[in-house]
């Protein structure tokens, strides 16, 4: 499966590897991309959705 869509909206890319996403969960990754610990690219899978758990790896 291909990137569906890449945003430039915080200090890092946000990878997106569905169309069907949810309003409040692309909120909530324009807000992740804009943390200052956050320094590589982010991926949404195709499973992604709203929440407050963060899986994933930070430096």
């Amino acid at each position: 499966m291909a990137i569906q869509l890449t945003l430039n909206k915080g200090r890092v890319p946000i990878k997106i590897w569905t169309q069907d996403l949810e309003h409040e969960a692309l909120q909530q990754l324009v807000n992740l991309s804009q943390l200052p610990i956050i320094s590589h690219p982010i991926a949404a899978m195709p499973d992604v959705h709203a929440g407050v758990v963060f899986e994933g790896h930070l430096p």
